[in-house]
């Protein structure tokens, strides 16, 4: 493409977890196209793997206005219906949500929390999910959206 200033390879990560390969087309540190892999000559050790249209799609996805880039709480007071957020900080965030984990542990048990990984997360991400769920809050209350 005339006028890109690179083409940086990645892999699209965020649909089926199949790690396609990208070549990112990019100018003034914007991509401006995705591009599937077709270096291969598709033979048995070098086989031609093309992202779907979801990954060939991954631009629409990073800069999509509507994307939620920081945390966000609701509102004191705010319905859950109303949706007032405001933003708050990564460290807050996460204070918040261990400080609910135990309360909610502390009140009602165990068995009260549970884990839903996702077929957009990494198998590895999959894998730590299930053990702080099992090991540290000592519930087997964990699953995996593509069970069902």
């Amino acid at each position: 493409m005339e006028g890109v200033d690179a083409t940086v390879w990645n892999g699209c990560l965020a649909n089926c977890q199949s790690r396609c390969p990208l070549r990112l087309q990019v100018k003034d540190g914007t991509i401006v196209r995705v591009l599937p892999d077709n270096t291969g000559d598709d033979t048995l050790l070098n086989r031609n793997i093309k992202a779907c249209v979801r990954g060939r799609n991954m631009r629409q996805r990073v800069y999509n206005p509507d994307r939620i880039k920081k945390p966000l709480k609701r509102v004191d007071g705010a319905k859950r219906t109303e949706g007032r957020f405001e933003e708050i900080s990564w460290d807050e965030a996460l204070d918040l949500v261990a400080t609910r984990f135990k309360e909610i542990i502390a009140q009602h048990g165990p068995d009260a929390v549970a884990g839903v990984s996702c077929a957009r997360s990494l198998n590895e991400d999959s894998y730590q999910m299930q053990k702080l769920f099992r090991a540290v809050f000592k519930t087997n209350n964990i699953d995996h959206c593509a069970r069902t």
